[in-house]
């Protein structure tokens, strides 16, 4: 273990923080040990005090480059310039090579620095340098706009939330499908919606039917294909032995008992499913080569190149490397020969199970064919935004992305939270994270693929946790040792965000909730991005609810989300039982604070509605209620409202209770009704015509303001 000069040093290198203020304003001091064991995930030999050093003067002897290994700059209409950091007066001669290849020459001296013309498009460009040691020296060189699409906040548009795998269907396979998520669109669209919201659709694990939560993927940058909806894969019905199989007596009975279930049985639902993929792909196996199908297969395979072969090389070798003792979803697990894709028994392995790997990306084609489909269909059904996709903080440590990627990846560490009074050694998410450093070292390789592949199918995204992109909490997994924060360079990967915004014209929400540092929701605004307002959080020091003309323009905002009670749960205080059942804050004092405090909320909740014209004065009927908080969040400031389908239906129990697992039927629920009968429902029209009431419905581009050049 390090101390000292030395352990100071290595963390201010590698961003390590001291330690952080807690909502109180306390700080809170990072231990050594802490301290020690955050240095040790950037490959810090901390048992050795000698390498140690090493390691350090060969750290800053990198930050010391002429330029770092990526600079991420803003557009400006006059031009950039780049001053390069050198001990001297001597000239430095520099080449820019663009992402369309054309390129650029000059020499940098003391008083011109790097001139980058006014003309140099937006992208990822490479420059080299060449110092006086003669040795050429590359960097990243990443031009961005000065902002991420914009909201327009002139018009106030609405749309509907919804648990995808929950979503109930007469053809669906027993969970919610891409085909249930384009049929809702359409039916969401033609009642006004500008955007269907979902939860993350990340690629999970297919013969690991209990790991089922959407925010613990395997991989951000594939999908699951668990969503896929089978009836409508190409093959079963261009094939009649696939008409066969679909219309079987045994396919036929599976798929009723499948669907006849209040929640979704994921063994069941996988088996299911992978079957008839493997039927599936039989057929497809059979086509000639010349088949429009393989022929559209193989472009898309050569679009995704190594990422896809190695995402499915991962899902082939956690079915034969997986067993009892060995955890087929956690490739840390597997024989050391095959923790490398790129290794020799991995290349031995990818040569005798080729067939399999394809497999497997004939799966993510059709996921993404359908994905596809689905937005175009909200679209066409006159949303101006369409998918609203969830793009999940981190991945399993033990997941595809993670093996794929381990250079960029913190891969003994978790994020998470810091601790209280209650929890001193915090929350581990068991999520990994993204290595600053590495990422930098690499242009952001990574995170930008992730973002483009998401808004690839989406009209706005929302990302999780948004406060990780100035800080993360890692915490060390197999142990005990509290955890601290790690900076990111928050200015490089809000440009990126904002890159890849205007070139997808989609849309940004940062989930902005918790301990935000003062000034960076600012920050995110002056960016583009919107944050997220809570109707049940967005109170005033007194703790009565935040009238509607509080809320700012550049928010999305909501009366819940899928980590809080539904709002029939909040009135009817589902959520206290819950605590009282399950011991979560159970004591007979902190129970009995809970309800009177419940009681002043619907008290205030009412008040405030009759004041403002929006419940009568002689009901106290919960329905009334419900929809004049509709009425409530349609009238607020927020650009964009997204309303539960939870809440259109009026279901009480919420689809994830935090900190609970097997407790609770957690990303497990299935809604009430199903897609065919949800805007017949008197209910749902109900509050459907409050909100359209004061939010109509309008079929304008959204974000017009950006400029030209943002959006070349």
């Amino acid at each position: 273990m390090l101390d000292g000069e030395l352990l100071h040093r290595l963390c201010h290198a590698y961003g390590i923080q001291e330690g952080f203020h807690d909502l109180s304003g306390h700080f809170h001091q990072a231990s050594a040990e802490t301290r020690n064991m955050l240095l040790e995930n950037f490959g810090v030999p901390i048992g050795d005090e000698k390498r140690a050093w090493q390691h350090l003067l060969g750290r800053e002897e990198d930050q010391r480059r002429p330029l770092p290994h990526t600079v991420v700059i803003r557009y400006a209409h006059e031009g950039m310039t780049l001053w390069p950091a050198r001990a001297d007066d001597h000239t430095i001669p520099w080449r820019l090579i663009m992402e369309d290849g054309n390129f650029l020459e000059g020499e940098a001296r003391s008083d011109n620095g790097i001139e980058i013309p006014s003309n140099t498009p937006l992208g990822y460009h490479r420059l080299e340098l060449w110092p006086d040691s003669g040795a050429m020296q590359e960097s990243f060189l990443i031009i961005a706009p000065q902002s991420a699409r914009h909201v327009d906040s002139s018009r106030k548009r609405w749309g509907i939330t919804t648990p995808l795998y929950g979503l109930k269907s007469s053809r669906n396979w027993g969970i919610g499908d891409f085909e249930d998520l384009a049929n809702l669109a359409t039916a969401a669209g033609e009642q006004g919606a500008a955007f269907i919201g979902i939860n993350p659709v990340h690629a999970l694990f297919p013969k690991a039917p209990g790991m089922y939560s959407p925010y613990s993927p395997s991989s951000r940058e594939f999908l699951n294909v668990m969503h896929i909806a089978v009836d409508r894969i190409a093959e079963f019905w261009e094939d009649e032995s696939g008409q066969k199989f679909m219309k079987s007596r045994s396919t036929m009975a599976a798929l009723k008992k499948a669907r006849d279930t209040d929640h979704v049985d994921y063994p069941a639902v996988y088996a299911l499913k992978l079957k008839a993929f493997e039927k599936a792909f039989s057929i497809f196996e059979s086509h000639p080569d010349r088949h429009p199908r393989k022929v559209a297969y193989r472009r898309y395979l050569k679009k995704k190149g190594k990422a896809l072969w190695h995402h499915c090389l991962y899902e082939v070798l956690a079915e034969h490397l997986g067993g009892e003792d060995t955890p087929l979803y956690d490739w840390q697990a597997w024989d050391k020969a095959y923790h490398r894709p790129s290794g020799r028994a991995c290349k031995s392995f990818e040569a005798e199970n080729r067939s399999r790997i394809h497999f497997y990306a004939y799966l993510q084609w059709i996921a993404a064919e359908q994905i596809d489909h689905a937005q175009q269909a909200a679209l066409s059904a006159g949303m101006d935004i369409g998918l609203y996709l969830d793009l999940a903080v981190g991945m399993v440590p033990g997941g595809a992305e993670v093996w794929t990627n381990q250079k960029a990846t913190a891969t003994r560490a978790s994020l998470g939270a810091p601790g209280d009074d209650a929890n001193p050694d915090g929350q581990k998410w068991h999520l990994s994270p993204l290595d600053p450093n590495a990422l930098k070292e690499t242009g952001y390789a990574l995170f930008r693929k992730t973002l483009r592949n998401m808004m690839a199918s989406a009209g706005m995204i929302r990302i999780d946790h948004i406060l990780g992109a100035n800080r993360s909490f890692w915490s060390p997994l197999g142990s005990d040792t509290p955890g601290g924060y790690v900076t990111y360079p928050l200015d490089d990967l809000l440009g990126i965000i904002a890159l890849e915004s205007n070139r997808s014209n989609c849309l940004v929400v940062g989930e902005d909730l918790g301990m935000v540092p003062e000034g960076f929701r600012d920050t995110l605004g002056r960016n583009g991005l919107m944050g997220c307002s809570l109707f049940l959080f967005e109170r005033y020091e007194d703790g009565s609810f935040k009238q509607p003309y509080d809320y700012p323009p550049n928010r999305l905002a909501s009366l819940s989300n899928h980590d809080f009670p539904t709002i029939a749960g909040f009135l009817d205080g589902a959520d206290i039982r819950w605590r009282e059942e399950l011991g979560i804050g159970a004591t007979d004092e902190q129970l009995a604070d809970a309800r009177a405090r419940r009681d002043t909320d619907r008290f205030r909740i009412k008040a405030m509605l009759r004041d403002a014209g929006m419940l009568a004065q002689d009901t106290d009927d919960e329905k009334d209620v419900i929809i004049g908080l509709h009425r409530f969040l349609a009238s607020t400031g927020a650009s964009l409202i997204a309303v539960q389908i939870e809440d259109l239906l009026g279901q009480v129990e919420q689809m994830n209770v935090p900190g609970t697992t097997s407790e609770q039927p957690n990303w497990r629920r299935k809604l009430s009704h199903p897609i065919e009968t949800i805007f017949s429902d008197k209910a749902v029209s109900d509050i459907l015509t409050a909100v359209t009431g004061i939010r109509p419905s309008q079929a304008d581009d959204c974000g017009s303001e950006n400029n030209d050049h943002q959006n070349r």
